[in-house]
């Protein structure tokens, strides 16, 4: 179905050449609520998604049309074919899967805000806060790019606070995503107000609306899924095996740092 829709997207002149495709990983008992983005050139997307299903196929042909995002989580079905697996068939199978995730030219970008260090804990406000610095870190790179992309996220399941961000985004595109603060200083009658305000990036190179695509059918949600849990096992549990694995394809700057830039923490650590 995704297949068509791309083809359909491409067909009627959208000049769209990157796919973003985006996940959240939200625990009310954990510090960090996360969103991950991960983006791959779409002339890349066919021959990724085909070796995803040869993955699939290779280590679980009996259902080979499994849900990755379910195989290591034990409240899930899916997870017992996972069990099955001998150790090495397992190290063979994320191998495999953290190959094709950080290959040349993949680009990671997220965002996390730390529940603890704001004043307002609204949900809501996590995920806008959390949207808002990936849309802002994917125009930049799209803009480097010289290119237009694409943003995809999971249906499946959606809680309202993810399903409001369809209006947040075409108000990103409408009007450009916060920035920096930019307060005003207004004088009246001797004396003096600040209003609050933002410089606003300009979005320029996403194109059309937000998308909203079931995981079930699709291949690329299932990684950023699985890029989510490996973002989530660090800052959420402190073990940074799985992170240290797509760290590579994080998007970084020039000189190789990477908060601030592929990595959004806030509020800021420092």
């Amino acid at each position: 179905i995704f297949s068509t829709n791309i083809f359909i997207i491409h067909k009627i002149g959208i000049p769209m050449t990157y796919l973003l495709y985006i996940d959240e990983s939200y625990d009310k008992k954990s510090n960090y609520v996360i969103m991950a983005g991960f983006s791959i050139h779409l002339s890349k997307w066919k021959e990724t998604n085909r070796r995803v299903n040869l993955i699939k196929e290779q280590f679980f042909p009996d259902n080979p049309e499994i849900n990755l995002k379910s195989i290591r989580r034990k409240n899930y079905e899916d997870n017992k074919y996972w069990e099955e697996l001998t150790q090495e068939r397992k190290n063979e199978f994320n191998t495999e899967l953290y190959n094709l995730i950080c290959e040349q030219g993949n680009i990671i970008i997220a965002s996390l805000i730390n529940k603890n260090k704001m004043d307002d804990k609204n949900k809501e406000l996590f995920f806008y806060l959390a949207y808002s610095f990936i849309i802002e870190r994917y125009q930049y790179f799209l803009s480097e790019k010289k290119e237009e992309g694409l943003v995809i996220m999971d249906k499946a399941n959606n809680s309202p606070e993810i399903q409001q961000l369809y209006n947040k985004h075409k108000d990103f595109l409408k009007n450009g995503v916060s920035v920096k603060r930019d307060d005003k200083t207004l004088k009246l009658m001797g004396k003096e107000f600040i209003l609050k305000d933002y410089k606003k990036k300009e979005i320029k190179n996403i194109c059309e609306n937000l998308i909203f695509v079931n995981d079930e059918d699709n291949n690329l949600l299932q990684l950023v899924d699985i890029i989510a849990a490996a973002i989530n096992g660090k800052y959420n549990r402190n073990g940074d095996f799985w992170f240290n694995k797509i760290s590579k394809v994080i998007r970084k700057s020039s000189a190789g740092k990477m908060e601030g830039y592929g990595l959004k923490i806030f509020p800021s650590v420092n």
